[in-house]
């Protein structure tokens, strides 16, 4: 390979060939990269609700929509002009506002980074990462918890016409003394409903903290339930709960323990008293997101500052679809 005529060129590797003029635009990409990443592994609910994308506006409508019935046909009979054949869905819509801009940030001072022995930025870059996953977890959990706090979407049928605050069950115990085995029966009755309210069985999921993860594993394995490790069911995977009743198990600590009902740093349609909850039985056509703004990441260098300024950012919004597609196990009280 042949030398530069120059002898004064120097290699910029974080210069993108073509001609930039940007001699650290590769170095922000692999930090937005790093952020992207270490966002999609620390979120557990990202996948876990409809989600739509929206190029611009303020808020996007879901279609919500009854269920069908079905009747035998008498012969003769036509399915047009006989009533009772034609089936007159109910139809309604949810709008999800998006939210204020959520950000995560850090400046890094350039005299610190020269005099460190190891890479800030990577260190940074996990952090902000984690610092949105949380973030977007923690309020997807919590418009599950609303969802099955909430009242029916229609009241065409009895199967479909609920009170709020009906989509749960009480198990007994304080907020810690709830033992596995109640905690299992506990989310047996929200499968149980979920069959009742005619809910897909695909797709359905049981949300706990990592307590009652282990609560539900000593129940399953050394409790009242003793259930055997039995891989080709799924049951299990590698010892540990993997499945009940057909419904994937997910652990987090991102669903709420506080009483947030007048937090300042809850979003408004979120404040509510999350202590009880102990487990989520939940399909993901129980709650929404709308995005405007993904995951991104802007750098900035600040010449006054000697400081280079580092922004994770996202836009979304968070609402409640079907309130039948979400049932809460709570405690019976707090102490």
């Amino acid at each position: 390979m042949a030398l530069a005529a120059n002898a004064n060129t120097i290699s910029r590797p974080g210069e993108k060939q073509g001609g930039s003029t940007n001699e650290t635009e590769l170095f922000l990409q692999k930090f937005a990269g790093e952020v992207l990443t270490t966002f999609e592994t620390e979120s557990v609910f990202k996948d876990l609700t409809a989600t739509r994308t929206i190029a611009n506006g303020k808020s996007a409508q879901f279609p919500v929509t009854g269920i069908a019935q079905s009747k035998y046909l008498t012969p003769g009979n036509s399915v047009i002009e006989v009533a009772g054949y034609l089936n007159s869905f109910a139809h309604t819509d949810k709008t999800i506002a998006i939210e204020d801009l959520l950000t995560s940030s850090a400046m890094i001072y350039n005299l610190d980074e020269a005099m460190n022995h190891y890479d800030v930025r990577s260190i940074y870059s996990t952090e902000i990462g984690r610092a949105l996953a949380k973030a977007y977890d923690t309020a997807v959990a919590q418009t599950i918890v609303l969802a099955a706090r909430s009242a029916s979407n229609f009241n065409a049928s009895p199967e479909l016409n609920w009170a709020a605050g009906t989509n749960s069950v009480a198990v007994t115990g304080t907020i810690s003394s709830v033992t596995g085995s109640a905690l299992v029966e506990g989310v047996l009755a929200g499968l149980l409903k979920l069959d009742e309210r005619d809910v897909p069985s695909e797709g359905r999921i049981i949300a706990v903290r990592p307590a009652q993860y282990w609560k539900l594993e000593e129940a399953l394995t050394k409790g009242d339930f003793k259930v055997p490790y039995t891989g080709e069911t799924g049951v299990f995977e590698s010892g540990k709960v993997d499945i009940i009743g057909g419904a994937k198990v997910v652990k987090s600590n991102n669903i709420s323990t506080a009483n947030l009902s007048s937090d300042a740093d809850t979003r408004p349609a979120r404040q509510a008293d999350y202590r009880l909850t102990q487990a989520l039985v939940f399909h993901p056509n129980a709650t929404g997101v709308v995005k405007l703004l993904d995951v991104a990441v802007e750098s900035e260098y600040q010449i006054e500052r000697q400081a280079t300024l580092i922004v994770g950012k996202y836009a979304v919004g968070h609402g409640v679809l079907r309130p039948e597609c979400a049932y809460e196990v709570k405690a019976t009280s707090v102490s």
